[in-house]
């Protein structure tokens, strides 16, 4: 003898219809596991503004192993989300990378009484002219400690100073920053 399934009146089987609400409660049990490290990991790292404007005085010195310049900046900086801090560059400012650019690659300690953020940072500016180089470029935050200790971010860099040591210079740095 052979026994047929009930069926329903759309002619499937009734054991077909007991299977969706079982797969069902399966993805919800599966959501609400899944759903508060979702929420943590939103919660847990914080992207905002970054906004710092400079003060400093930059100390040349030629540097034929960088082609050019060697550069150390000791200063102030202000703002977002820094605060108040103490700025300190290292940069190889190169004449002859490019053609009539100064091509320039440095490293920079902002530190502030939360913290410190570690930044590198490319720029390039015409040759000058003058006695006054107006360099831009682009940051990476590569660390920080204190409130800033895991902090990732990128933006854009500005600066003028004058190549006369030591020389007064200025820079603003403009972008984002993730803190986890």
């Amino acid at each position: 003898m052979h026994y047929r399934a009930a069926q329903n009146p759309d002619g499937h089987s009734r054991r077909r219809s007991r299977l969706l609400p079982a797969i069902c409660a399966a993805v919800l049990v599966i959501s609400a596991m899944t759903a508060p490290l979702s929420a943590h990991a939103a919660v847990s790292s914080l992207t905002q503004a970054l906004h710092i404007q400079a003060a400093y005085d930059v100390s040349p010195s030629v540097d034929l192993a960088c082609g050019g310049l060697r550069a150390k900046g000791v200063g102030t900086a202000d703002g977002t989300p820094i605060g108040p801090s103490t700025w300190a560059d290292n940069e190889c400012a190169s004449l002859v990378a490019r053609l009539g650019k100064v091509v320039i690659n440095g490293n920079l300690v902002i530190a502030g009484t939360h913290g410190t953020l570690n930044i590198a940072y490319t720029a390039t500016a015409p040759l000058p002219i003058t006695l006054t180089i107006h360099p831009s470029g682009t940051f990476t935050i590569t660390s920080g400690t204190g409130d800033f200790a895991g902090a990732t971010g990128y933006g854009t860099v500005t600066a003028k100073g004058s190549l006369i040591p030591p020389g007064p210079a200025t820079a603003q740095l403009s972008g984002v920053i993730t803190l986890p």
